[in-house]
């Protein structure tokens, strides 16, 4: 918890702890997220009419990188989402305990998405996680159990949003960091997040046909 010092400031106490990877994947962790994306649902929630503006971004996303996806993503749980949910955002301490970090302000800064359905959230961390189709169906009923909040009907929109998000996200960041060290990185974010999109798509394709 922080604690209030002199002249407006405030510090953190220091945790002894790693960051986590997505070889890092197991039931416990598997519960520890569902219980974290239930507790800003209920914590965080707030008043929102619609997601129009975030769903004109990640279709002018998909159009503009070429993918043939639609997009629908459905407003029921409205909350100032955390917004990051990638493996190395947590942390498990020498205790044991499994520490999520840097969840303050990113769910309503100047970046995508803004406050939005919580099921942002749960897409993060089935596409950060880099789920199985039964570990996804496993996280989402864990976070049903415990949120009362069944996203199962909803989670495919704001998968691909959050997906395409951060495609187009990586690729601006990498052309920005061009000849640098980090942009090799970027990139390689980049097409792990599209061969996440194209997947989807041809799973799309397959199930029409």
């Amino acid at each position: 918890m922080p604690v209030m010092e002199s002249d407006g400031f405030v510090s953190y106490p220091w945790i002894s702890a790693r960051p986590l990877s997505v070889r890092n994947l197991s039931p416990e962790v598997l519960v520890r997220l569902a219980e974290y994306c239930a507790f800003r649902m209920r914590t965080f929630s707030l008043e929102l009419s619609d997601l129009t503006v975030l769903q004109e971004m990640a279709n002018h996303n998909l159009r503009e990188l070429g993918l043939d996806c639609t997009v629908e993503l459905r407003l029921e749980r409205p909350v100032i989402a955390d917004g990051k949910m990638q493996p190395h955002e947590w942390l498990l301490s020498t205790e044991g305990k499994l520490v999520k970090t840097d969840s303050g302000s990113h769910g309503d800064d100047h970046f995508f998405p803004g406050p939005t359905d919580i099921a942002w959230d749960l897409a993060g961390v089935i596409v950060e996680w880099q789920m199985n189709d039964q570990q996804m169906t496993e996280f989402l009923s864990l976070y049903r159990r415990a949120s009362g909040d069944d996203a199962s009907a909803r989670i495919d929109g704001f998968f691909k949003a959050y997906a395409v998000f951060r495609l187009a996200y990586c690729l601006m960041a990498a052309n920005a960091m061009n000849g640098s060290e980090e942009q090799p990185r970027l990139q390689h974010a980049a097409d792990t997040y599209r061969a996440v999109l194209t997947r989807m798509q041809a799973c799309i394709l397959s199930a029409a046909v």
